[in-house]
């Protein structure tokens, strides 16, 4: 059966908030963090593919995988979705976007994106598919074809000004589940904000991958899908946790093992994941 939608955006509140104790697991967008019903998405094998699940159910079990590509300088919203308040636009105008590698300069950017991307797909069936070309057409405009830009859209626009919103990220989706699907799995980063010795850009686009894969926000401590940016001072680990871990199995399953010839005394091999924790708070963004 096809389900055809509109692809309904959820914008965190951009105050600071404590996180609560008590331990909650991974959530997908079927159950998301914010608690608003939604159909769990994800990418299927192969480039512009998704796959979705009915309301309040967890995405279908299987692997996947997605493109990406980093949207240029100049690339407006068509369907004016980053237009926060932010003074220099001005309320009820549409942004364009900035140039992703200007946020800061002494970072590879394109590496750090396919780093997170192949740290997700290390532990779990999803494939990171690697970059390809940006045709630059508008945010949300209509798919022109599969080789038109990647599933996963990177870009910087202006949100709400320094201090609020650090970033947020769409769930997977094509326009064969979407009406403006073109934005399921984008990603769109904050261009006010400090990302020269304020925020830490890798760790907040593993942070924004992570939805753009399908997972909503958790409320576990130290998980990089904790809604909140580490504080504290020092740079966030980029690593997963073993909630993240489990999120992302939950979607995708777990990684393939590789078959190879055992020695003729069996070897023990032992794997350790680092596990992360969080200081100083503020609010990253899920949308749905």
């Amino acid at each position: 059966m096809e389900f055809k939608t509109s692809l309904i955006k959820l914008i965190t509140i951009s105050l600071l908030f404590a996180i609560s104790t008590t331990a909650h697991a991974f959530s997908t967008f079927a159950n998301p963090y914010l608690g608003v019903p939604g159909n769990g998405t994800a990418w299927n094998p192969g480039a512009n593919t998704a796959r979705i699940s009915p309301v309040g159910v967890a995405p279908t079990l299987g692997s996947g995988g997605a493109t990406w590509s980093i949207i240029g300088a100049g690339v407006s919203s068509a369907l004016e979705l980053d237009q926060f308040g932010d003074p220099a636009h001005g309320s009820g105008s549409a942004a364009t976007t900035t140039s992703l590698a200007a946020l800061n300069p002494s970072l590879n950017i394109p590496g750090i994106i396919n780093d997170a991307l192949d740290l997700w797909a290390s532990v779990s069936g999803f494939t990171n598919l690697g970059q390809v070309a940006d045709s630059g057409l508008g945010l949300g405009a209509s798919e022109a074809g599969a080789g038109s830009f990647g599933d996963i859209r990177i870009g910087a626009i202006a949100f709400d000004g320094s201090g609020g919103v650090l970033a947020h990220g769409y769930q997977p989706g094509t326009e064969a589940i979407f009406s403006n699907g073109s934005i399921g799995g984008d990603v769109h980063i904050d261009n006010a904000e400090n990302w020269i010795d304020g925020f830490d850009l890798a760790y907040v686009l593993l942070h924004e991958i992570g939805h753009a894969l399908g997972l909503s926000h958790s409320e576990v401590a130290g998980s990089v899908l904790e809604p909140s940016y580490p504080s504290g001072g020092g740079v966030p680990a980029f690593a997963l946790t073993a909630d993240d871990i489990a999120g992302i199995q939950s979607i995708y399953g777990p990684a393939a093992v590789s078959t190879v010839p055992l020695p003729a005394a069996p070897l023990l091999f032992l794997s350790a994941l680092g596990l992360i924790g969080f200081a100083r708070r503020k609010r990253l963004a899920v949308t749905s």
